[in-house]
């Protein structure tokens, strides 16, 4: 039976105020202790009315508060207030009568519609028995938001390796049949015998301890997947209300915490609307190309340079981590609710597959460790060559002309050799050759051949931007792809779009026969460049620039729930959500993975960086967006990216009286970057800087430039090992919660904590210090003590940035900074080291890596006496046979060991030299 107005008015009695204080309860009130408590018991008739009395009131509280129903365990609506899912999204001011005519509970003091748990609207087994490989059915016919549910469901969970595990629903039988095939898995014949009229029977041994929070109920069973024995994850499905819970291996019964449960709410299946609740473990929650999850509502519809991962990494109060990931490409609403980890996910196109992948970590970086690898896993990921590590120009106001566009490139030069500033790679600019059919006269062919030549000369590179759309109308590409694979109007006609004051049409990425039919043109567009080293990607969502004012809401009247942003989003600055592929199916359904075959495709034949920037804020000139993309380069290295690239200090119009602190501040957070880009006014020496300012920016390009070792050694790490190169100090010492919610301080890979001043007049950051080791600065090694409990302020006036060397590691710079990143990568090196000493035993490790895809790591351990190298030889087999007439691409000598706050050592050491593959030097 559903709940009632009169459940609901009890459910705000003090005796339910107590069942607040618990996740989910079931009211356990004794008649033993209700009369021995009582006043009144030395007196008959008290005692015989409360004999009597009480327990019928009792029962009518508890019965109140549950769903009981002949074939599903009891529902309760008797649950914290912050864990309700809102049954009615989107609904406007929903009444009581709204709410049980969808079979919700409701709260009369909030006005709040919310869901059962067991959700009334979820799915359950056909026949009412799970095994692996049956097909799920609707509880409800109908969604609480009116469309019909899909009629049937198939679920397969696999252990895609020994930390992995994949949780897939389909609307298709074929995938999971196929899927059991292979694994050879047996359907589980686990029956349950009782008649359903028990309400508070015994449950069996695994619902009691890993669905404590529910009432206790008979009907609920809970089946063991058959995962791949090696797995260190275990996989367990609940029925008859069907969910799943993941726990790590080690996992006891006596324990009640596991990493994933989907047993918090409803799981609803309809044409233009889904939704799943996620219980991702419990502590901080990050994700989301961002930082701290609970209490937000994100949107995901990839658009204005955002290419948002639907990834989450949980990190309980005790340090262990999981990772968690949602392969589904359509707009998307992510909903936290606060201080729970509970995840609601809306979804407004039914995919044939939705898929929720859960990594056991157990610490937060083997847990992002783990995602980035299968995020990686099916992409053609490769490290871009060494000098892209430094300062990239391109400009991007109106192109005039590529003639004017070379002679601006001229006063560039000019003006960065005057101010000694380190750059490496111009794009003359980001219009010139901007889509693989652009045409272009044998007067610009010449211009862009004298340009290249130019930047030879001075020892930087041309990289052109590229992005996905094709020109319409121009050459044959338009037409090659016009039956194969464009995206259509009303299924039919090509549809025309805008994009840099030209009319483009929009291959379908998805689709493979858009990679063969390119492909001559891509190398075309190779040979016309002049064949750069890397291609910068831009732009690659299907970017619009039409006018969209005669789009209307009507538009969307077909979906059962439309956000605000995520319509905004869907109706700007992107084609019409509307739009099919040549294969019938609507665009806007595989929306935010539009670019991913572009990327892999380009990706094929050249290294590409691409260019995405913080979501709507990429060009964003302002204290705001300098925090936004801060934001998201660290939430990217939980996300499993490279922290994306930016232009520094913008590109919009800028605040006078504010230009020169933020531009200063801008440069000295992209030191940590490994890709940045600027446009040539905000470059020092240019009309957006004063001179003074100007000095500040080259001081910090030039310490940016003397970590390119780092930088490089960090990247690599990223590629071949999948480690983050930016994550919050909590990342790395996630039982210090006093960092949890520090965000203007990071880690740059293992060893340096950056911190960050983003707000104007400020010249101190109060940073937290974890541990009880010092750290040191890494210019000039001076003592920066940790403060239990406490933060450090460290001043960092307007020239200063802040970066602490982390207690026992050794961290590479060049204290030789060149005209170029490159140059500079080939000068000597100096160890900056910050001992660890535990008992007068002092000790620091670190790493360089040489090579780019292929390499070796060189490890480094200095001790109170020696300096350690270690794998020499590997390294030599990349490092030291150079043909003759080439130059040295890293460099191989080890000049100076610095103990950071104490001497420094001259090694004098060339690593091609030496004949062990363990070396020693002394450095007493």
């Amino acid at each position: 039976m559903r709940a009632t107005k009169n459940m609901d008015r009890i459910l705000e009695s003090e005796s339910v105020k107590e069942l607040n204080e618990l996740l989910l309860g079931n009211p356990n009130v004794k008649l033993r202790d209700r009369i021995l408590l009582s006043p009144y018991t030395k007196f008959l008739l008290p005692s015989l009315v409360i004999a009597f009395v009480l327990p019928v009131t009792v029962y009518a509280i508890m019965v109140s508060g549950y769903v009981v129903d002949s074939s599903f365990s009891l529902a309760t609506c008797n649950i914290r207030t912050e864990y309700y899912v809102d049954c009615l999204p989107g609904k406007s001011s929903p009444t009581e009568s709204d709410c049980m005519e969808v079979l919700c509970c409701w709260n009369d003091t909030l006005g709040f519609c919310y869901h059962y748990v067991p959700a009334q609207h979820g799915y359950t087994p056909s026949g009412g028995v799970y095994y692996q490989g049956v097909t799920l059915v609707p509880r409800e016919t109908n969604s609480p938001l009116g469309s019909a549910n899909a009629e049937e469901v198939f679920v397969n969970i696999s252990a895609v390796d020994s930390n992995h595990v994949e949780i897939t629903l389909s609307t298709s039988s074929q995938s999971s049949s196929n899927s059991r095939r292979r694994r050879g898995v047996e359907p589980l014949l686990h029956r349950w015998s009782g008649s359903g009229d028990e309400v508070n029977g015994e449950e069996d041994e695994l619902s009691r301890n890993l669905l404590s929070f529910l009432p206790r109920d008979r009907r609920r069973r809970t089946v063991e997947v058959q995962l791949d024995e090696s797995s260190n994850l275990t996989a367990y499905v609940h029925y008859p209300e069907f969910s799943v819970t993941v726990a790590r291996g080690d996992f006891t019964l006596n324990e009640t915490s596991s990493i994933f449960s989907t047993a918090l709410g409803p799981l609803i299946l309809t044409e233009t609307y889904w939704e799943w609740t996620l219980y991702l473990s419990n502590g901080a929650l990050y994700g989301l190309d961002d930082l701290e999850l609970n209490g937000t509502t994100n949107s995901i519809y990839n658009n204005e340079n955002g290419s948002i991962t639907p990834a989450f990494l949980a990190i309980n109060p005790t340090g262990e981590a999981a990772a968690y990931y949602v392969d589904y490409k359509g707009p998307m609403e992510i909903q936290v609710l606060n201080k729970t980890n509970l995840v609601i996910l809306r979804g407004l196109a039914l995919p044939e597959s939705l898929g929720v992948h859960v990594f056991a970590g157990p610490t937060p970086l083997e847990a992002v460790q783990q995602l980035t690898s299968s995020l990686s896993s099916n992409s053609s990921w490769s490290m871009p060559p060494l000098y892209n590590y430094g300062l990239h120009v391109c400009p991007t106001e109106t192109l005039s002309s590529v003639v004017d566009a070379v002679s601006n490139l001229n006063e560039t030069i000019e003006v960065l050799a005057s101010a000694g500033a380190p750059w490496d790679s111009h794009c003359i600019h980001e219009q010139l050759v901007s889509t693989m059919n652009s045409l272009l006269a044998s007067s610009d062919f010449d211009a862009i051949s004298e340009a290249t030549s130019l930047l030879e000369a001075e020892g930087r590179n041309f990289n052109p931007h590229l992005s996905p759309m094709v020109l319409a109308d121009e050459g044959t590409l338009h037409s090659a792809l016009e039956d194969a694979a464009l995206l259509l109007t009303n299924g039919t006609t090509s549809y025309l779009g805008q994009y840099q004051d030209a009319s483009v049409v929009y291959p379908d990425w998805t689709s493979d026969e858009v990679a063969t039919i390119t492909a001559t043109y891509l190398v075309d567009y190779l040979n016309n460049t002049g064949s750069p080293g890397t291609l910068w990607l831009r732009d690659t969502w299907p970017k619009d620039e039409t006018n969209t004012s005669s789009r209307t809401e009507a538009e969307f009247t077909s979906f059962d729930y439309m956000p605000e942003a995520i319509e905004y989003s869907m109706n700007n600055f992107t084609v019409p959500f509307d739009l099919e592929t040549v294969d019938g199916f609507s665009h806007y359904a595989t929306h935010n993975g539009y670019s991913e075959g572009f990327r892999t495709f380009v990706k094929s034949s050249v290294p590409t960086i691409e260019f995405l920037g913080p979501p709507g804020e990429a060009a964003n000139t302002s204290w705001s967006g300098l925090r936004r993309a801060v934001r998201s380069a660290i939430g990217a290295g939980l996300g499993g990216h490279l922290p994306p690239p930016v232009y520094v200090c913008g590109t919009e119009p800028f605040n006078a009286t504010l230009h020169d602190q933020l531009c200063i501040r801008w440069y000295q957070a992209a030191i940590a970057w490994p890709h940045v880009l600027v446009v040539p006014d905000r470059l020092p020496g240019g009309s957006y800087l004063s001179a003074s300012a100007s000095l500040n920016v080259v001081k910090a390009l030039r310490i940016r430039a003397s970590l390119a070792t780092y930088q490089h050694t960090v990247v690599a790490s990223h590629f071949q090992r999948s480690s983050p190169v930016l994550v919050p100090t909590s990342f790395y010492f996630p039982e210090d919660t006093s960092t949890t919610h520090k965000w203007d301080q990071f880690m740059w890979g293992e060893a340096l904590l950056v911190g960050l001043v983003t707000l104007p007049g400020v010249s101190q950051v109060s940073m937290r210090l974890p541990g009880d080791v010092s750290w040191r600065h890494l210019l000039g090694g001076a003592e920066a003590a940790s403060v239990t409990n406490g933060t450090v302020p460290i001043t960092a006036t307007m020239g200063d940035l802040i970066i602490l060397v982390r207690p026992g590691y050794i961290v590479a710079i060049h204290e030789d900074v060149s005209n170029t990143t490159s140059v500079t990568m080939a000068s000597n090196v100096t160890l900056a080291v910050n001992l660890e000493c535990a008992n007068e035993d002092c000790s620091a490790s670190g790493e360089i890596w040489y090579g780019v895809d292929d390499g070796e790591y060189l490890s480094l351990g200095v001790n109170s006496t020696h300096l350690v190298l270690g794998n020499v030889n590997g390294v030599q087999n990349y490092a030291c046979n150079a043909d003759d007439n080439s130059t040295t691409v890293q460099s191989t000598f080890i000049e100076t060991v610095q103990l950071l706050g104490n001497s420094s050592y001259q090694v004098q050491t060339e690593l091609c030299d030496l004949q062990d593959n363990e070396f020693s030097i002394s450095l007493v």
